[in-house]
């Protein structure tokens, strides 16, 4: 088997979550005299789920064969079977290892995007007894951001580029959402530049996130509560400008009638918008 059906074969059974759980070695393995038939005996075994007899076979491949293209292949499938079985510390390891010690080789690109995915898997996710991700930890979805940016920007037209842009969306969009979050904590404590800060950070980090207008209209309400009315109107009026279709932009105009209106430096009656 050839490098692109090897890879072929690994991006079928990405969807699989793990390998069938705990497994236990069934003894020793027949292994051939070419580097070539164990890499393909250890294929068949990751076809069918067995990641530990996989490794097994990938692992001989590389220890008895050091100098074949094979042996730089079974690396990479030793990483495969990590992120299967869900071991995605390890697998970004071994990604890694594989694009340091084979920089020219022809799946770099392929090992960068699953270092990307192995960040983006170990994001938080939804569960009902616990909070939404944009309120936990995010280190695995601003690493995957880099990484994924990483990717695309070095690789715009490899195979999985698409892919790729949908997940750096995901990141953006949650990344932003936390940053939402934190923003209006500092708002209910009264912290107004800790919430034009994160404000910012969306602004500035998270373009395209899809959160941009929520933002700005929720950092010219604090403009307001600052009594700072003119980088409040400055902030609305860009709002309507460049989100012209956005939900926000309804409240945007009423906030700027209610300062054309000479109103006071306080927002007018509860606040909207879909921001607290």
């Amino acid at each position: 088997m050839g490098r692109t059906g090897a890879i072929a074969a690994i991006v079928a059974i990405v969807a699989v979550v793990a390998c069938g759980g705990p497994q236990e070695a069934s003894g020793p393995l027949s292994y051939s005299s070419t580097a070539r038939r164990n890499y393909d005996k250890g294929m068949r075994e990751l076809r069918t789920e067995n990641c530990l007899e996989a490794v097994r076979y990938f692992e001989h491949t590389k220890r008895r064969f050091p100098f074949s293209r094979y042996a730089a292949l079974s690396e990479l499938r030793i990483a495969d079977c990590d992120y299967l079985t869900q071991k995605y510390v390890e697998a970004i390891a071994g990604y890694r290892q594989f694009i340091r010690f084979h920089p020219t080789h022809q799946d770099v690109a392929y090992a960068t995007f699953r270092i990307a995915l192995s960040n983006y898997r170990q994001i938080p996710t939804s569960w009902f007894i616990i909070p939404p991700p944009h309120e936990r930890d995010l280190a695995s979805a601003r690493d995957s951001l880099r990484d994924l940016r990483r990717y695309l920007s070095r690789y715009p037209r490899h195979r999985y580029s698409g892919w790729a842009k949908k997940l750096e969306g995901k990141c953006l969009r949650l990344l932003a959402q936390h940053e939402m979050y934190v923003a209006r904590f500092y708002l209910e404590r009264g912290e107004y530049q800790g919430a034009i800060g994160r404000l910012d950070g969306i602004f500035r980090n998270y373009r395209g996130s899809g959160l941009e207008a929520e933002a700005m209209l929720l950092q010219a309400r604090t403009y307001l509560d600052m009594r700072r009315n003119d980088e409040a109107r400055q902030t609305l009026e860009r709002l309507v400008e460049t989100f012209p279709r956005s939900t926000a932009r309804p409240a945007a105009e009423r906030y700027l009638r209610f300062l054309r209106d000479g109103g006071a430096a306080r927002s007018p009656g509860p606040r909207e918008g879909g921001d607290g």
